[in-house]
C-alpha cells in the first residue's frame, strides 16, 4: 500500500526536481557572475566619461572600477569551471543512485 505514496514521490523527486534544482543552481550561479561584471564594467564607464565633463577625480574610481571588474573576470571564469564540475559530479551521483538496484 505504501508503494502507491513513495512510487510517485521518489519518481518526482528523482527524475523532476533534482535535474530542475542543478539547472536553477547553475543559473543563478551564472548569472550573478554577469550582473557583477555589468555593475563593474559599467560603473567604469560611466566614472571615466565623468572625467571628461571636468572631474577628474572619478578617473581615479573608474580605474579602481576596472580592475575590479577585471579582477572578477577571472573570478567568474574560476567559478564557472567549478560549477560545471559540481554540475557534472553531482548529475553522475543522482544517476548513479537512481540506477541502483535497490530502486
Amino acid at each position: 500500500m505504501l508503494y502507491l505514496i513513495i512510487v510517485p514521490i521518489e519518481f518526482l523527486s528523482t527524475f523532476i526536481l533534482r535535474p530542475l534544482t542543478l539547472t536553477l543552481r547553475l543559473l543563478a550561479n551564472m548569472l550573478a557572475g554577469h550582473l557583477i561584471l555589468a555593475l563593474f564594467f559599467t560603473g567604469t564607464t560611466y566614472l571615466l566619461l565623468g572625467y571628461q565633463d571636468g572631474r577628474a577625480y572619478t578617473a581615479l574610481f573608474g580605474l579602481g572600477a576596472f580592475a575590479a571588474g577585471t579582477a572578477f573576470v577571472f573570478f567568474e571564469v574560476f567559478i564557472s569551471f567549478l560549477q560545471a564540475y559540481i554540475f557534472t559530479l553531482l548529475t553522475a551521483v543522482y544517476i548513479g543512485s537512481a540506477i541502483e538496484a535497490e530502486h
